[in-house]
């Protein structure tokens, strides 16, 4: 599970740091602002997903309760 989220990270910062590329925005006077802000956005949605998940869990533990088994079709 650690792996995996490490490894969803290092792809998050990877594809920001592409995009940036690709739009220029690679300055040397932004740089540094601009790396650290893409970092921050990407932890945050590594936990905005964490914290999602760990919603979905609660609210599929009270239904499974509730309403015994549920069968989820797509």
């Amino acid at each position: 599970m650690r792996k995996t989220s490490i490894t969803s990270i290092s792809g998050l910062i990877t594809i920001f740091l592409v995009f940036g590329v690709m739009n220029g925005t690679l300055k040397k006077e932004g740089y540094i602002i601009w790396l650290i802000g893409s970092i921050g956005g990407a932890l945050l949605l590594f936990f905005l997903a964490k914290f999602l998940r760990y919603i979905y869990q609660i609210v599929k533990s009270y239904l499974v309760k509730k309403f015994g088994k549920v069968n989820v079709k797509k």
